[in-house]
């Protein structure tokens, strides 16, 4: 299996001419918010590649011959680092839609405000394009401050508390429930089979399962005058949510939320596959099913997973239960 490569810098398609340069691709995908980084080490001899400038825009995309060509997303380089002997250039890159203004604090309050509409705000303030899950989009909000806080923050912060994933990548603001997957264009990404012989390594810990038995989520109720309890679950012991919730719907849904997460067993695992498969990214479900019953029952999806080209391509992959509490 033959990897492929290609890179796109400032529109102009420079796979040819650093071809026989390239010593290693790295893409990096990681979890929600956090910044997907790429790295890209080059053969420097007599000095003829030309340095990019700081913040020159890179598309990039990786596969292998069986596969095709996968679009990894679009970078902007950070860095810049020539070392020797031998003589080498490493260009550093992150995620272009990570850097400036997402990262901005500010002030505002949004009241009687569906999440559909609260993304496409953001998304529109920022020059990307939402892609929010249907049901999500309809979920209403009464009343949201953004106290000196960022957009990516709060857009953080309110996935969290409905059990959803908000990440900016490809151009796009996507906003989408843990464990529905969806690539860098907010399109769904097809479950990916793992195989015994897919591997050159394997790791999985079981922890102990969640001993809660109820939630408990607490709203003020401004009309009495006093904080409301309420209780998904039956039986002790109870775990008792620290934030208080506006109204009765938000405290309902931050408590199922949480209930319907402590049901599923806490497990990771590390992989590291010998043959890069591009279709791996961050939220896609996996499956291993000739692996043992403890690790081929249970439902798998991405948290980070590092892409390496070189000699050949491989893949480091964590990978966590599909409503892993962290």
């Amino acid at each position: 299996m033959k990897p492929l490569f290609r890179i796109v810098a400032e529109g102009k398609d420079i796979t040819d001419l650093i071809a026989d340069r390239l010593i290693r691709l790295t893409v990096t995908d990681k979890a929600g918010f956090e910044s997907d980084t790429a790295s890209i080490l080059l053969d420097d001899r007599n000095n003829r590649l030309e340095l990019p400038r700081k913040g020159a825009e890179l598309d990039i995309h990786m596969g292998t011959d069986k596969t095709g060509l996968t679009y990894m997303g679009l970078f902007t380089v950070d860095t810049t680092c020539v070392s020797g002997p031998p003589e080498t250039l490493t260009l550093s890159a992150k995620a272009a839609e990570m850097r400036g203004s997402l990262k901005e604090k500010r002030t505002a309050s949004f009241e009687q405000i569906r999440m559909g509409d609260l993304v496409a705000t953001i998304a529109a303030r920022h020059r990307l394009t939402p892609k929010v899950d249907p049901f999500l989009s309809e979920v209403q909000r009464n009343h949201i401050i953004q106290n000196n806080e960022s957009d990516l923050h709060l857009l953080t912060r309110l996935a969290r508390e409905i059990d959803a994933v908000a990440k900016a990548a490809g151009g796009c603001l996507i906003f989408v429930p843990k464990g529905k997957a969806k690539s860098v264009t907010g399109k769904e990404l097809t479950p990916v089979e793992i195989r015994r012989a897919d591997l050159s390594s394997w790791r999985f810990t079981f922890p102990d399962r969640a001993q809660y038995k109820s939630v408990v989520a607490t709203y003020r109720d401004a009309d009495a005058a006093k904080d409301v309890d309420v209780k998904v679950g039956d039986g002790e012991p109870v775990l008792k949510l620290p934030k208080h919730y506006p109204n009765e719907q938000e405290a309902k849904e931050a408590a199922q939320g949480r209930f319907d997460k402590m049901g599923q067993e806490k497990a990771t695992g590390s992989l590291s596959l010998a043959v890069g498969n591009p279709n791996l990214m961050t939220e896609c479900p996996v499956t291993l099913p000739d692996m043992r019953q403890e690790v081929a029952g249970v439902e798998w999806v991405v948290g980070n997973v590092v892409h390496t080209l070189g000699g050949g391509y491989t893949i480091q992959v964590v990978v966590k239960t599909k409503y892993y509490v962290s």
